[in-house]
């Protein structure tokens, strides 16, 4: 094998996703623009839940079109709209849920409730920022 060859066949990890399922629209998204890519480490929800949140799910390609696979999903990030962190730009993002009283008090007296409370709260898995969401009209 030629010193070249090697050069490219080097795995670079372009994204991390703690839930498989984005990693996958982001693989696919990258495989239809024609770059090599693989996702490594899907099946650790399956085995094992603590593994997604700690290692999670790898998008890996090949050196050669780590620049250009980067700039794609950053691309697509935008396009869709998706939310992403103010203080990072990560789009590995959680929902913060809060009970309100009442909510507290309905469970305490075993009364249901259809839904659990819409909340605003968000933060980070990448750098831990929390902010209150405010969707534009």
């Amino acid at each position: 094998m030629a010193k070249a060859d090697r050069q490219q066949g080097k795995l670079v990890t372009i994204a991390t996703f703690h839930n498989p399922h984005e990693g996958h629209i982001a693989l696919g998204a990258l495989r239809a623009e024609g770059i090599p890519s693989w996702l490594l480490g899907e099946h650790h929800p399956a085995v094992a839940l603590h593994l997604s949140i700690a290692v999670g799910a790898r998008l890996v390609t090949l050196e050669g079109g780590a620049a250009r696979g980067t700039t794609i999903l950053e691309e697509a990030a935008k396009a869709d709209g998706w939310e992403a962190c103010p203080s990072c730009g990560s789009t590995a993002i959680r929902r913060r849920r809060r009970l309100s009283i009442i909510f507290a008090l309905f469970f305490l007296f075993g009364v249901s409730t259809p839904y659990t409370p819409h909340t605003r709260q968000r933060s980070c898995y990448d750098c831990g920022h929390k902010w209150r969401f405010v969707p534009t009209p």
